[in-house]
């Protein structure tokens, strides 16, 4: 949201949530109703493409936005999944309002009806008219609102994102995304009127300096007002470079649950700013996770799940192809040490170092008690501050990922639960039990790209 949000900054359907989809359920209705009424010939094929154009542009989007974060260039910070999440929901809203606004030029519009599939005569205007009074009118507007008044009523929302990526591009107020709208519909309304229409980055320095750069497509218009960065080429040029520089260290880590591949942040942000809330289009998407898995292991290589900068000091973290349930299974272990030992190797070859700081990848455990595994961590002078209570009266408990449902249940009021694993308990017996929060520890200021550390912790803040 804007510093200082303005006059309608918000959504129109904002309080509607995930039911803000149904404000489209008329155009689908009357769509399904003419394709089942009439035949094809007698249909309006430029006013039936809407829909399922909007749709495959929401799933590009979805498509940018999860490969993104992967391949940010470092030295970059990225947004948490949380943040994440929002911008995504601002998306979905955006593609919307354009369906909207073509629905109803298509219906309205004379001459909006029937469109051939291409007319040459119509897409040079088109060109034409983006290059020259659109994008003119564009560089003026968009220098408007880096003025105070607009800037922290709209604008500011925008400039959010310090980093671009490609969902920064959709990411306005709603006002500020009306007035676009216009802006960018005039070679479209202009060749609709004339009976010519048919149906068929450079700014990402704006976003760092923010008085440079302003130009949409042709920075022509930054070079005559001399509002061009004069770090244009070179940002591009070192950014090339940067992706073959030397990686000081390596994380390892793997995947958890089948469905955790939707909570990461190459997943889906909305899930991901909520990795443990069950949500119900999860549950359809089982034979996906089942295939993901499948694909996973059978793909059977390492792969780099971020890049980060601490100063000088390079790192990147490596996934091994399986999940937490594959560590228990026999016929898996010597895959997975094979894995492993692949990772290590291909640090050394490198000059790198390979360090595995949680999950399963340095110990695998099977069958043994909680307590037995602290102990042999604890000093011997501090063994006796360590207890195995087997009544359920003590008024703390130090507990693991394994406790279950029937050991909640045993737990007396005003209990507080203190968890010691990678992943936070699940809270079963928030009525009258306490739960702290996973060991964690700050981020340093001098970490950068970190996209959301564990998703359950807060902004720059990891497990310790």
């Amino acid at each position: 949201m804007a510093t200082n949000p303005g006059i309608l900054s918000e959504w129109p359907w904002k309080r509607l949530g995930s039911f803000k989809y149904l404000v489209l359920a008329p155009w689908v209705v009357h769509g399904c109703h003419l394709v089942a009424t009439k035949g094809w010939r007698e249909l309006d094929l430029s006013y039936i493409a809407i829909l399922p154009s909007t749709l495959l542009r929401a799933l590009h989007d979805q498509a940018w936005i999860t490969v993104c974060p992967a391949s940010t260039t470092p030295g970059a910070n990225a947004r948490s999944s949380t943040e994440a999440s929002g911008l995504t929901r601002s998306t979905e809203s955006g593609t919307g309002t354009s369906a909207i606004l073509l629905l109803l030029g298509a219906v309205y519009m004379p001459g909006g009806q029937h469109l051939p599939l291409w007319r040459t005569d119509g897409a040079v205007l088109l060109v034409l008219l983006q290059a020259g009074p659109v994008e003119f009118l564009y560089y003026w507007f968009h220098r408007a609102l880096h003025h105070h008044f607009l800037y922290t009523r709209y604008h500011s929302h925008h400039h959010a994102s310090i980093v671009t990526e490609p969902i920064t591009s959709v990411i306005h107020p709603f006002a500020e995304l009306l007035a676009y709208q216009l802006l960018f519909s005039v070679p479209m309304i202009t060749c609709t009127l004339t009976g010519t229409a048919s149906i068929i980055t450079f700014h990402s320095l704006h976003h760092t300096q923010f008085r440079t750069n302003y130009s949409r497509f042709m920075p022509f218009y930054d070079y005559i007002y001399n509002t061009m960065d004069k770090s244009s080429d070179t940002l591009y040029e070192n950014s090339l470079k940067d992706k073959d520089r030397e990686v000081d260290v390596v994380h390892l880590t793997h995947l958890t649950s089948l469905q955790s591949i939707y909570h990461i942040r190459t997943g889906f942000a909305q899930y991901a700013s909520k990795p443990y809330t069950s949500m119900w289009q999860l549950r359809i998407m089982w034979p996906v996770s089942w295939l993901s898995m499948v694909l996973t292991w059978a793909y059977g290589s390492l792969f780099t799940v971020e890049r980060n900068v601490m100063k000088k000091l390079r790192m990147q973290s490596w996934a091994i192809p399986r999940y937490s349930f594959h560590y228990g299974l026999n016929q898996e272990k010597e895959a997975i040490n094979d894995l492993i030992e692949k990772a290590i190797y291909e640090g050394d070859k490198k000059g790198t170092k390979v360090v595995s700081l949680g999950l399963l990848n340095q110990v695998i455990v099977i069958n043994k008690q909680d307590y037995d595994i602290l102990k042999d961590y604890i000093p011997e002078n501090a063994t006796s501050n360590l207890l195995l209570s087997m009544t359920g009266t003590a008024e703390v408990w130090l507990i693991g990922e394994g406790l279950d449902a029937t050991e909640h249940s045993r737990a007396q009021k005003g209990m507080q639960f203190i968890p010691y694993s990678q992943f936070p308990p699940k809270m079963l017996r928030k009525d009258c039990c306490t739960y702290s929060m996973t060991p964690a520890m700050s981020v340093p200021k001098e970490m950068q790209n970190v996209h959301s550390c564990e998703n359950w912790l807060p902004r720059r803040v990891m497990s310790a």
